[in-house]
């Protein structure tokens, strides 16, 4: 059964964060780290979402974003995830 859409409410602060599964290496190289950025950059630029901050290590990413409006689908929720 699909999960259900979640709402993003407008004005809220969410720590989002992404690990692989066991100890698996997600960005091996630099070029890992600045392709994961290029898309980072280019979602935030798409969507009524504010990034504040994000860090990215070997095997997980973290990110805190602020959602500017409310929306019941927005495409960044989806992107990176």
């Amino acid at each position: 059964m699909p999960r259900r859409l979640r709402e993003a409410t407008g004005g809220i602060v969410y720590h989002v964060l992404n690990r692989t599964v066991g100890t698996m290496t997600l960005f091996e190289k630099e070029d890992d780290y600045a392709a994961f950025e290029r898309v980072l950059e280019e979602t935030y630029e798409r969507t009524e979402m504010r990034l504040l901050s994000y860090c990215v290590m070997p095997n997980h990413w973290h990110r805190v974003r602020k959602v500017k409006a409310p929306c019941a689908s927005c495409q960044a929720l989806y992107t990176i995830s």
